[in-house]
């Protein structure tokens, strides 16, 4: 396998994967109802606090234990991105639900731990397990995965996490005005889709600078962690939503995406494309 061949598998991976959350955010809005809407949102603003949080932690490892100062800034500039979006989900949460906190643990949804390189989930998340089990599976699986892979191969997988998330944030921003609740959330996402898309791109491209001989070796292996992965982040979606969508159309999806017989929409081979005009 060739670099280009390489960089154009992991685009259409995410390309991909836009296409199956799409799916979910149409099923989300065909069944909407009050509680999914306050649910989603608080869920989401859990996710936004354990990014900013996250971010935190690495910049505090790269200075505690690697020696690796010029590591913070990138971090630093992430970590003012994710206050934003967390500060835009707060509002429109607040106006929705009232001013109270509506999702008891909504804080510890994505709440993760560094420490010398090495990224555990918290404590708090692991208590929630069965409050959310796919999205306890995708990061258990998730660092299962970064386990089992080389350096590379981890840092391969790596590479479509921030991609995978704006395929949500695009497919939400998708979402027709019909009240103010939906004008607010699709103007926000606009905003967060703005700030990322290029994120997955950008990290595409480093790890296909760095693809070797070794890389090749696993790239299979890669590509099915990846397809694996993106299938679990749509059963976090779906549970995210309270489920609109059944199990069986779940797995259906998951099947389509883990064969790759999925019909990507092209949101980042389209930006891929821009960015080199």
């Amino acid at each position: 396998m060739t670099k280009d061949q390489l960089r154009l598998e992991l685009i259409r991976i995410l390309d991909q994967n836009t296409a199956a959350v799409q799916r979910v955010v149409d099923s989300y809005l065909a069944k909407r109802t009050p509680e999914r809407d306050v649910y989603w949102l608080a869920i989401q603003t859990g996710k936004e606090f354990g990014a900013i949080s996250l971010q935190y932690q690495r910049a505090a490892d790269a200075l505690r234990f690697r020696n690796a100062a010029a590591e913070v800034p990138r971090l630093v500039h992430a970590i003012r991105e994710e206050i934003d979006h967390y500060e835009g989900y707060l509002k429109i949460l607040r106006a929705t639900a009232r001013g109270d906190v509506p999702v008891e643990n909504m804080y510890a949804y994505v709440l993760m731990r560094v420490e010398n390189g090495r990224i555990d989930m918290d404590p708090a998340m692991k208590a929630c397990r069965s409050l959310w089990p796919d999205n306890y599976r995708y990061f258990e699986r998730t660092l299962e995965v970064f386990a089992e892979l080389s350096p590379w191969g981890a840092r391969a997988v790596a590479s479509q996490f921030e991609g995978g998330a704006v395929s949500w944030h695009w497919a939400m921003s998708e979402l027709p005005h019909r009240d103010s609740f939906l004008r607010s959330v699709s103007e926000l996402e606009k905003t967060i889709v703005a700030d990322e898309l290029h994120h997955g791109p950008e990290e595409i491209q480093e790890v296909v600078a760095t693809f070797d001989e070794r890389g090749a070796a696993e790239v299979e292996r890669v590509f099915a962690a990846i397809r694996e992965l993106r299938y679990l982040e749509v059963r976090q979606r779906n549970e995210q939503f309270l489920h609109p969508m059944s199990e069986a159309e779940v797995q259906e999806i998951g099947a389509a995406l883990t064969s790759g017989s999925i019909e990507p929409v092209p949101l980042f081979s389209r930006s891929l494309a821009a960015a080199a005009h």
